[in-house]
């Protein structure tokens, strides 16, 4: 199934495109074999400007995409899919499909929040992320993992995933390692573990190698990582 906002990917011919293409608010959700495309969130709202392809509700628990493509997506802010602050523990998973093209200020595929004493599990699994784009010189990741709302815990697993050609035009500065995976460990726990994957060609603002898992800001870094390349 393709669900499509237009037909080019500039902000001329999108103007009028949907800001959110996909709400979930279901409890349990699969989507299987989905073709997102063109959305354009760039509204006056944070709501009107995150979860362009897809907007997780705090009221998911368990979400899948498999089998999909997110593509050619406009964030003003963040997250072709975004899930921020779910009032219950959240599972998501993304698998055998892929993210590319997208275009975000920060976090241009997947941006999360979990709060106080909730738990995010997350897993990436045959997965092709492929030239997304960081147009925001404080922007940084395709990924952003965030536990700054209070005591919680992320489990983030990327098994068998590709990431190649991401591109932002942040260069580096103190305190910021503008990885591929931004993580953060500020009122919480955070743990990653990535195996068997490959990380090519994805660049800083100065066109440099950025490294495949880092933190953002001064955030502490995590106390458990797991890092296994090809």
């Amino acid at each position: 199934m393709m669900i499509l906002g237009a037909l080019a990917f500039n902000n001329t011919t999108m103007a009028e495109n949907t800001y959110n293409i996909v709400k979930v608010s279901a409890e349990d959700v699969l989507l299987d074999g989905f073709t997102i495309t063109n959305a354009n969130a760039n509204g006056s709202t944070q709501n009107e400007q995150e979860g362009s392809a897809i907007t997780l509700l705090p009221t998911v628990k368990n979400f899948v995409l498999n089998n999909s493509i997110i593509s050619n997506n406009i964030n003003k802010r963040a997250g072709s899919i975004k899930s921020i602050d779910p009032s219950a523990n959240v599972s998501i998973l993304f698998s055998n499909s892929i993210f590319k093209n997208n275009l975000a200020a920060f976090a241009n595929a997947l941006y999360s929040r979990t709060i106080y004493g909730k738990i995010l599990n997350f897993t990436s699994v045959n997965m092709l992320y492929d030239s997304n784009i960081i147009d925001n010189v404080n922007g940084s990741g395709v990924f952003w993992f965030r536990n700054d709302q209070g005591a919680c815990t992320v489990n983030a697993k990327f098994i068998n995933d590709t990431f190649v050609n991401n591109t932002g035009n942040r260069v580096p500065s103190a305190g910021n390692d503008l990885p591929v995976i931004t993580v953060g460990q500020t009122k919480g726990v955070i743990k990653t573990d990535i195996s068997n994957s490959i990380f090519w060609n994805n660049t800083d603002g100065n066109g440099n190698i950025v490294p495949a898992l880092g933190r953002n800001g001064n955030d502490a870094y995590p106390r458990y990582n797991k890092y296994v390349s090809k």
